[in-house]
């Protein structure tokens, strides 16, 4: 087993994250996540069972169905 330094979402290397304010959030804080790898990579997903999805979900759902993916979208928590 190898144990990474770096235990952040960020630590294999060729992925990066980023959250911005798309002002999808009345407080105006955090609220879109990207996970990006420099290239296109295995994908796999679980999704709410839920009727009424965000759109991040539906997204997902589209980039993961071929099981490769580049990006995937979420909901920043903050």
């Amino acid at each position: 087993m190898v144990t990474m330094s770096n235990q952040t979402i960020t630590a294999p290397k060729g992925f990066r994250v980023a959250a911005v304010k798309a002002g999808i959030k009345a407080s105006g804080n955090l609220d879109l996540g990207l996970i990006v790898s420099d290239q296109v990579c295995p994908t796999a997903a679980m999704f709410t069972t839920n009727k009424v999805v965000g759109p991040a979900v539906v997204a997902n759902r589209e980039n993961v169905r071929s099981g490769r993916a580049q990006v995937l979208a979420l909901p920043a928590f903050t």
